[in-house]
């Protein structure tokens, strides 16, 4: 509340009459009334001590009273009387009034207390200004209370009010003695005043001349309204915090009651701003009330509810520990729950990106000592570990060492590490020989230079690697030039990324280059940490993963956990690649068809450009086709493969493993989807027709036999044929077609031209394929679950006069049969896994029906689309196709329908999709006009800065950033530009104002653009790619440039935290 004082210009005392006799004592000088006075004064401020403020605030007025009454003289005869200020201004008798700008409004009295008014009001310093005067309470004690409770809606910004806050009185004359809160605020209301005078009196100093009776009390010298109104809310927020409180006492066990408790602790602290606004003082505070809350979830729960309350509580702690203690809590954490692989790699987050001293040598040997100790638990076998835990933990933190070696420059480390791997894990026959037998041969072997996994054949290798034309090119560049290093030290890891030979002859000195060949010495400590065994399904994801690679199809529908990783997510794209965030996103791959998709991207066009590594990888997966377990799902993705990146001899390896493998259904389907890449139509339909007429014959021959195993699999492998045909017709917007490829498999298939199916022909294939559907389901076989409903989605799109809708209510009971399915209750995690990619099977109908512009109601489909966002609001097919039905509406009440589904609000728990398809939708509304910059930058600060976000390290996000920032800066840059050239610029230059709004502007820019870059050094310490995306970016005579003494801090970044450097820079 504030104070204000009234100004007046003149006095104008009361009349009173004079009274009859004169108080007897001491006259007013003399020594003993002085004596009297000192002693009277000196018990009145004992007493005043001891009283409560408001009884000071009674005698307010009785003081003004008497000191108003000084002014009143024995004389009665005058009817005014006026007092002369020889120190005043003369200009008061010329204009007739106080001159309000030159003289004081109030007199203080020291200390900033004011005359006349009670001693524990003070002027407010940070507040008042010239023109206003704001006044603020002390405490009871004399001093400035400024303490405040955490439930307070008052912050602690001093541009607040500092009122304090004064409860009226309320009749509460008893309680339950069981009541779980109790209202503690004071029960009398603050005096502020003598009651009010009577109508004839006179109760102020009038500025007017005469005295008048005022008819409304100053709105400025009353208490607010809106006090009781605060206080109510805070007793609000302390119930609510009492009513959670009762619900974790009542139920412990329930992780909803504790994390809803948790998240309420920012109420306490400020409870008009979300926590990502609080100041570091109040994240402080607040981590400090959240990890007490912590401390009692983890007492009260058990098993991976207390393994996820503990995984938070560590990253919520370190807001408030030091790194010390932060480690330690971490390594207690760890020892105290093993087998859990998701503190394993927050762990490996701290120890790669939270070091003080980032060095390449410290952190490897502290990410190899972690896996060591991986290693090591799962020798010892004891019950209470989660073996199965933690073998795919010990590939997990193997990839991220991979991945850390690779983005500090030792790509021939990482890959050398690769390659002995494989031959300790993938290529061996024998797995009964001992891992020292196998470590010893292996040894050998590398010491020889014998062929290893990836290599060119003995006949075919050659011994000189040179490639002289383009390296002259840079010998003869001058490399004083930061932008020439940063291009020569690219050029040479695409050359030179995997290790070499002893063996080998290089030109322009790069034999010279120490790390670039590997010797066995250097990575038997990482494989003799791999003694436990490696499983072999997931070391060759885990490889794929690490070229960003898709997964094989068909072996598991599980996605692995480094697969939504966001440390080993690059985004991968090419220079020219401008396609959005989501689309980069790493997804799934059920099924051979989504190898081929052109929709979905699932292979990166960033390895088109690496030569070397991509016929390494090309050799590689056609060494292990002719592995037992691997092998038949690695056959059609390696088709796949050589579509994408050598199409020119796809269809030849198609047909050349068709004849190697003639039983293998999947290598058919692929043959034939490579035909429809290479837009070989005809032949595509050949070989699907083909196909099913061999595959149905043998079918029949083989129905009668009691191989059941056998005659599902002639069953699965039909429909598999059929199905992706029909989809294909489906795509290409052929339905006619698509009914005709359905039906295949029957004995008399319909009449081609015609797209409705015959009622018979349609029951036959809708009793097969529910039939299917319900077996695969009792084998709890996940792929041909997939199959069998996605074929029966398609059938009833094609034969019902409300096509989408009747589909996707066929999807629907599919997923009802799921959910209460013994499969569900007793496999979670596959069948969890399973359940999201029956809601992705929507997607090609959705997509499929838009293509052929066929009538729909965008209600429906959010609708539905929104059902399975909820379950699953982390998939990157859902996402953007929601992107895809939610940009046609009005972009800003888009934005805003976004904000009310809680699936798409971000916190720093969000994963990688999620702020990706924020950050598109950002991007998608700045490009229509819609948004603001601002907006977008926002977001990439909330998913990088925050403390604790889980994408912090993505690089990515990283690299977008950065690419938006230095895109505005040349629109500001070409903006200023413009405005030069225009007629009104030149006037401007000639008269000596060239544009300083736009120079403003300009530098603005450049210093968001250095923040960034500075902020990712923070946030990856050891990224050689960032540090050369710098030099390339400030190496230039633009506004961004830098001057080369701090191009040469940059670049000496690279030595300091060891990171590989192939070229140094002269001078």
């Amino acid at each position: 509340m504030t104070l204000h004082i009234p100004k007046f210009k003149s006095f104008k005392p009361k009349i009173t009459k004079p009274e009859a006799t004169q108080h007897e004592g001491p006259r007013p000088n003399s020594p003993e009334r002085s004596h009297q006075r000192d002693h009277e004064d000196h018990r009145h401020h004992r007493r005043e001590s001891r009283r409560p403020s408001r009884h000071r605030d009674e005698q307010l007025p009785k003081l003004v009273d008497q000191r108003v009454a000084q002014f009143d003289k024995d004389d009665g005869e005058s009817p005014e009387v006026f007092v002369v200020d020889r120190r005043g201004d003369p200009k008061n008798l010329t204009y007739g009034s106080l001159h309000k700008y030159s003289i004081p409004r109030y007199h203080r009295a020291g200390y900033g207390r004011i005359v006349g008014l009670s001693r524990d009001m003070r002027i407010d310093r940070d507040l008042s200004r010239t023109s206003e005067l704001f006044l603020e309470r002390n405490g009871l004690g004399g001093a400035v209370d400024k303490t405040r409770t955490l439930a307070s809606m008052k912050p602690e910004d001093n541009k607040e009010q500092r009122q304090k806050l004064v409860r009226p009185d309320r009749n509460e004359d008893s309680f339950a003695a069981n009541d779980a809160f109790l209202s503690i605020s004071r029960t009398r209301k603050r005096k502020r005043g003598s009651p009010l005078p009577t109508e004839d009196a006179v109760d102020y100093r009038s500025i007017e001349g005469k005295a008048k009776p005022t008819e409304e009390s100053d709105s400025d010298l009353t208490s607010d309204d809106s006090n009781g109104a605060r206080h109510d809310a805070e007793d609000t927020i302390r119930k609510q915090h009492a009513s959670l409180i009762n619900a974790t006492q009542s139920h412990p066990f329930d992780v909803q009651a504790w994390k809803t408790i948790i998240d309420f602790q920012s109420k306490l602290v400020r409870p008009d701003l979300g926590p990502e606004q609080f100041s570091s003082t109040q994240r402080k505070t607040l981590a400090d009330l959240r990890l007490h809350m912590y401390d009692n979830a983890l007492k009260a729960l058990d098993g991976k509810a207390r393994i996820d309350m503990l995984e938070d509580m560590l990253t919520e702690g370190a807001m408030f520990w030091d790194k010390a203690s932060r480690a330690e809590k971490w390594r207690k954490a760890l020892d105290e729950n093993p087998s859990a692989s998701t503190l394993c790699i927050r762990y490996l987050d701290m120890i790669e990106y939270s070091s003080s001293v980032s060095k390449y040598e410290t952190t490897r040997d502290r990410v190899v000592s972690m896996l060591c100790q991986i290693d090591a638990l799962r020798g010892k076998m004891k019950s209470h570990l989660d073996i199965a835990a933690l073998e795919v933990t010990h590939i997990h933190v193997l990839l991220r060492l991979l991945r850390f070696m690779t983005d500090a420059g030792y790509d021939e480390h990482a890959i050398a590490i690769i390659q002995s791997a494989v031959s300790l894990h993938l290529t061996t026959t024998n797995n009964t020989v001992l891992f020292s037998d196998r470590l010893h041969e292996l040894e050998s072997a590398w010491d020889d230079e014998r062929p290893r996994f990836g290599d060119e054949e003995p006949a075919t290798q050659s011994p000189i690697r040179s490639n002289s034309a383009e390296q002259d090119s840079f010998n003869r560049t001058s490399a004083r030039s930061f932008r020439t290093f940063v291009n020569r030290e690219r050029q040479l890891h695409d050359t030179l990324e995997l290790p070499g030979r002893t063996n080998e002859e290089y030109t322009d000195g790069e034999g010279d280059d120490a790390f670039h060949v590997i010797f066995f010495s250097d990575i038997k400590e990482i494989l003799t940490a791999t003694s436990a065994g490696l499983q072999q399904e997931f070391l060759l994801d885990a490889i794929l993963a690490f070229f960003d690679l898709p997964s094989l199809p068909g072996v598991s529908v599980t996605t692995f956990p480094w697969r939504t990783d966001p440390s080993t997510s690059k985004l991968m794209r090419t220079k020219h690649d401008h396609s959005p965030l989501l689309d980069r996103v790493r997804r799934s791959t059920p099924n051979v068809a989504s190898l081929f998709s052109r929709s979905s991207f699932p292979f990166p066009e960033s390895l088109a450009v690496r030569a070397p590594t991509l016929a390494f990888l090309r050799r590689g997966l056609e060494q292990l086709l002719s592995h037992d377990a691997l092998g038949p799902s690695l056959r059609p993705y390696f088709i796949a493969f050589c579509t994408r990146y050598n199409p020119d001899k796809a269809a030849q390896t198609a047909r050349r493993l068709v004849k190697q493998y003639p039983t293998d259904v999947n290598l058919y389907n692929a043959a034939a989807h490579t035909e429809v890449v290479l837009e070989n139509y005809q032949k595509a339909v050949q070989l699907w027709s083909s196909s099913i007429a061999v595959f149905k014959k043998a079918a029949m021959t083989r129905a009668k036999s009691d191989n059941e195993k056998q005659v599902w699999h002639d069953r699965a492998a039909l429909t598999l044929l059929f199905h992706d045909w029909a989809w294909t017709e489906m795509e290409r917007g052929d339905m006619a077609s698509a009914a005709k490829a359905l039906t295949a498999a029957i004995a008399n298939p319909h009449d081609d031209g015609d797209n409705t199916i015959p009622a018979s022909t349609r029951l036959a294939l809708h009793r097969d394929l529910s039939s299917g559907f319900d077996a695969a389901l009792l084998r709890q076989d996940s792929t041909n679950i997939l199959l069998f409903t996605s074929a029966l989605c398609l059938l009833t799109y094609l034969n019902s006069s409300d096509p989408l809708p009747s589909a996707l209510s066929t999807l629907s009971s599919h997923v009802t049969a799921l959910q209460s399915s013994t499969f569900f209750q007793t496999s979670p995690t596959q069948s969890h896994s399973l359940l999201e990619h029956l809601h992705t099977l929507q997607i090609p109908l959705i997509k499929t029906h838009l293509s052929l512009h066929r009538p729909y109601l965008p209600s429906h489909l959010l609708s539905s689309l929104s059902t399975s966002l909820t379950l699953f609001p982390s998939n990157p097919l859902l996402l953007s196709l929601y992107a895809t039905l939610t940009s046609p509406l009005d972009l800003i009440s888009s934005h805003l329908h976004n904000l009310s589904r809680p699936w798409l609000q971000l916190d720093h728990t969000s994963p990688l999709p999620n702020w990706c398809f924020a950050i598109d939708q950002a991007q998608r509304r700045l490009a229509q006009g819609s948004g603001t910059k601002d907006a977008v930058r926002s977001l990439f600060r909330r998913a990088l800065l925050t403390d604790g976000s889980r994408v912090a390290n993505t690089a990515g996000l990283w690299g977008a950033w950065m690419d938006f920032e230095v895109g505005v800066l040349a629109e500001v840059e070409g903006t200023v530009k413009g405005v030069a050239t225009s007629p009104a610029g030149e006037r401007r230059k000639a008269g000596g104002r060239v544009g300083k709004k736009e120079e403003r502007e300009v530098e603005r820019q450049v210093g968001v653009v250095r923040g960034v870059f500075f902020d990712g050094l923070r946030g990856m310490p050891l990224d050689k790619a960032w540090v050369l995306r710098g030099l390339e970016i400030f190496d230039t005579d633009g506004a961004v440039g830098m001057g080369r003494g701090k191009l040469e801090g940059v670049y000496h970044l690279l030595f300091e935290r060891e990171m590989r450097v192939r070229v140094e820079m002269e001078g």
